[in-house]
């Protein structure tokens, strides 16, 4: 029997509110964890470009030490990045920008049956937004306007 595709989850606002101080808990830890693994990956980079251009092979050993290391922190980079995008997807939260904390929340309307996303961004002190499925983040509406 093939595997089902995943159901799609919709909330309605007050779920989608509700769950606000879970998201923006998870952000903060997310970005507390990934930052400095961030500036080690930008920092061996630096080194990686600047041991190439001094280096007069590849098989250089300061370079190849630098290529592994960077190697096993872009990895684990990674690994938390998929672990925290994870805590917002296993919930039907849509990460449309993980870096700036962009996310939506899937939403139907019961009158109409039409699908939107209810759009919320880190700077955001609540869930004010929405936006149609392919207009984005420039598409955002006031939620005073969001179909029931």
């Amino acid at each position: 029997m093939p595997a089902q595709a995943p159901t799609k989850k919709f909330f309605s606002l007050e779920e989608a509110v509700a769950l606000l101080p879970f998201v923006r808990a998870t952000f903060a830890e997310a970005h507390k964890a990934m930052l400095p693994l961030r500036d080690e990956v930008i920092l061996y980079k630096r080194l990686q470009q600047s041991r190439e251009e001094e280096a007069l092979d590849y098989d250089d050993p300061d370079l190849v030490a630098i290529n592994q290391i960077l190697e096993e922190k872009i990895s684990a980079y990674e690994d938390l990045f998929r672990l925290w995008i994870g805590k917002l997807t296993d919930k039907g939260i849509q990460v449309k920008q993980f870096e700036k904390g962009l996310i939506d929340f899937p939403y139907r309307s019961a009158d109409t049956g039409e699908e939107y996303l209810l759009c919320w961004h880190l700077k955001d002190d609540g869930l004010f937004y929405f936006h149609g499925p392919n207009e984005g983040f420039a598409g955002r509406k006031p939620i005073t306007l969001l179909p029931e």
